[in-house]
């Protein structure tokens, strides 16, 4: 996984979750407001979480509404339907967006 964002996206360390999970953390080296959060299992990532500044928001919901199935206000599927996304505004400054398998 680190090989394949490398180019883009710097680390910001990882640490251990649970007893066999580790969580991994990168920013985006280009615009280090966006960062990425993984958190893997046995070797199974089994969420990933974005975060990135508010303003982003009206162009994430286009591009989310174009490249997968509503669900409801704040949720899509995935058109492969393997992956459920949920997006919600912390702290009113940042779009937070989680990946979820489904299982």
């Amino acid at each position: 996984m680190k090989a394949y964002y490398q180019n883009t996206w710097e680390t910001r360390g990882d640490q251990p979750y649970g007893n066999n999970g580790i969580f991994i953390k990168y920013r985006h080296k280009d615009d280090p407001f966006i960062l990425l959060d993984f958190v893997v299992i046995d070797d199974v990532c089994v969420r990933i979480t974005r975060l990135m500044p508010k303003e982003m928001l009206s162009m994430m919901i286009s591009t989310l509404n174009e490249e997968n199935y509503r669900e409801n206000e704040n949720v899509w599927v995935t058109k492969d339907m393997k992956t459920k996304i949920t997006a919600k505004v912390e702290k009113d400054k940042f779009l937070v967006l989680i990946y979820d398998p489904i299982l």
